[in-house]
C-alpha cells in the first residue's frame, strides 16, 4: 500500500466509489466520477448575481471552482465556458492516465479502451508503464509467447516515436508525467531507459517521472511514489536526476470509454468493465480498513487488538491498524465493524451483479457465438470479429487485424478452458 495515498483516512467519510490498483492501493477515478458534484451541502446556495459582476471578479470566482463545477459550466454556461475550460483541462492536481503501449503502438484508437476526441483535449497526463522495460516489449509477441523482446525500429527512434506520437494524439499536452509501478529499492540507481526517455522530450512539453520505492525494503509490503525530473544544465540540456517531491500523491484519471459497438466492442467492453471490477474490488479491502480506523478514531479514540486469530497487536493509535495490516495481511478476511455492515453488504452486492451482469454474462455469451472448431458459427464469429478490426476507425490497429493485441486477447479468452 502507498503509506502517502492513504493517510488519515480514519478522518474522511468512507468513498464508496473508491478504486484502487492491486499492487499498492493507487487510487484511480473514473472521469465520470471525477466530474460528479458532491450532494449539495445545507449552505448552497444559488448565486444568480453572477453574470452581474465585473469580468475580473467574474474570472476570480472561477478560479476558486472545484472540477465538476467548472465541467458544469463548460455545458450551461456560454458567457464562462472558454474560462471555465481552460481552469478545467489545467487543473494542477488532474492527470490523466494512458497505458505506455496506447504511445508506443502509435496511438490507434484499437489498442485502448480511452476515448479519441477526448484525449486530444488533455493536457496534463500520465503515462503508465508496468516497467519501463516495456518500451522495448511487443505485448502481443509476448502472449503469444513468439518473443521476448520485439523491436520494429532501433531504440533511439522508438523514443523519438514515443513523443511524436502523444503530440499528435494530444495536440494540446503541456505536462507530461512517465509513471512506474514496479517497486525499486531505496538506493537502487534510477533506469537509464527512462533517463533516455525524458531527455528526448521536446522542449514545448515538461516532464517529469514517477517512482515507487519500497518503504520498508525488507518486508516490502509498503512502498511510497516520488517524483522526479532531469535537473537542466547550465546549457540548457538535461542533467541529472532531481528529486521533486519524495511523497508524491495525485488524482489520477480514467479517461473516459470510447463507444463499444460490434463484436469487437462487444469484448473490449468486458475488458474494460473487468478493469473497473479490478479496481472496486481492491478499493473494497481499503474501504475495511478506514472503516475500522474510523470506528475506533473518528471523534473518540477506543484502542482495539488485531482480529486475526492468534495475533496479539494492540492500536491506540489512528494509523496503527492499517501499517500493521499492511504488513501482515492480518486484514484479509476481518470483517467489517456492525455499524458499517449494511454498507459493505451492499457494496459486494453491487460487486458481484456487476461481475455477473457485465463480465461473466457477456463473456457466456461469447463463448456461445464463437461455436467449435472448424463450425459456421466459429468462421461467422472470427470473420466479423476481424472485419470490424480492420474497417472500423474506433477499433483499428497499425497492424493487420489478425496480429493486433485485440485479436490476440479475444482468442485467448474465447479458449473454452479459460472461461469462468
Amino acid at each position: 500500500m502507498l503509506r502517502g495515498t492513504h493517510q488519515r483516512a480514519w478522518t474522511k467519510p468512507l468513498n464508496w466509489n473508491l478504486h484502487a490498483t492491486i499492487l499498492f492501493g493507487e487510487t484511480r477515478t473514473p472521469f465520470s466520477l471525477y466530474v460528479r458534484a458532491e450532494p449539495a451541502g445545507s449552505q448552497c446556495q444559488a448565486f444568480p448575481q453572477f453574470l452581474a459582476l465585473p469580468a475580473e471578479l467574474q474570472l476570480r470566482v472561477l478560479g476558486f471552482c472545484d472540477p465538476p463545477t467548472l465541467f458544469w459550466l463548460m455545458q450551461a454556461s456560454p458567457a464562462t465556458r472558454l474560462e471555465a475550460e481552460k481552469l478545467f483541462w489545467s487543473h494542477p492536481d488532474a492527470w490523466y492516465s494512458v497505458e505506455c503501449h496506447w504511445v508506443l503502438d502509435g496511438g490507434f484508437a484499437g489498442y485502448a479502451h480511452l476515448a479519441p476526441e477526448f484525449v486530444a483535449r488533455v493536457e496534463r497526463v500520465e503515462v503508465d508503464f508496468a516497467d519501463i522495460e516495456e518500451l522495448w516489449t511487443d505485448p502481443v509477441a509476448q502472449i503469444c509467447g513468439t518473443a521476448s523482446m520485439a523491436l520494429s525500429h532501433g531504440r533511439t527512434e522508438r523514443l523519438r516515436r514515443f513523443w511524436q506520437t502523444l503530440r499528435r494524439r494530444l495536440p494540446r499536452v503541456t505536462c507530461v508525467v512517465i509513471s512506474e509501478s514496479r517497486p525499486r529499492k531505496a538506493r537502487e540507481s534510477l533506469p537509464q531507459d527512462l533517463q533516455a526517455l525524458l531527455q528526448m522530450c521536446p522542449s514545448s512539453i515538461s516532464v517529469l517521472a514517477s517512482l515507487l520505492f519500497w518503504d520498508v525494503p525488507e518486508r516490502r509490503k509498503s512502498a511510497e511514489r516520488s517524483l522526479w525530473r532531469l535537473a537542466p544544465t547550465s546549457a540548457g540540456t538535461p542533467g541529472d536526476w532531481e528529486e521533486v517531491n519524495p511523497v508524491w500523491t495525485r488524482q489520477s484519471i480514467l479517461p473516459p470509454p470510447k463507444e463499444f459497438r460490434g463484436p469487437v466492442g462487444a469484448y473490449e467492453r468486458t475488458r474494460y468493465k473487468f478493469l473497473l471490477y479490478g479496481l472496486r474490488r481492491t478499493a473494497a479491502q481499503l474501504l475495511r480498513l478506514e472503516a475500522r480506523e474510523r470506528h475506533h478514531f473518528h471523534g473518540r479514540r477506543e484502542p482495539f487488538g488485531c482480529p486475526y486469530p492468534g495475533c496479539e497487536a494492540w492500536f491506540n493509535l489512528p494509523g496503527e491498524w492499517t501499517l500493521h495490516a499492511t504488513y501482515t495481511r492480518h486484514d484479509y478476511e476481518a470483517v467489517a465493524p456492525n455499524a458499517f455492515k449494511a454498507s459493505f453488504d451492499q457494496l459486494e452486492g453491487d460487486l458481484e451483479r456487476m461481475l455477473q451482469q457485465d463480465i461473466h454474462g457477456p463473456k457466456r455469451t461469447m463463448l456461445e457465438d464463437w461455436g467449435e472448431e472448424g463450425s459456421n458459427k466459429r468462421q461467422a464469429a472470427e470473420q466479423a470479429f476481424l472485419h470490424q478490426l480492420d474497417f472500423d476507425p474506433l477499433y483499428t490497429h497499425v497492424k493487420p487485424a489478425r496480429e493486433t493485441l485485440a485479436w490476440a486477447l479475444y482468442t485467448e479468452d474465447m479458449d473454452p478452458s479459460s472461461a469462468s
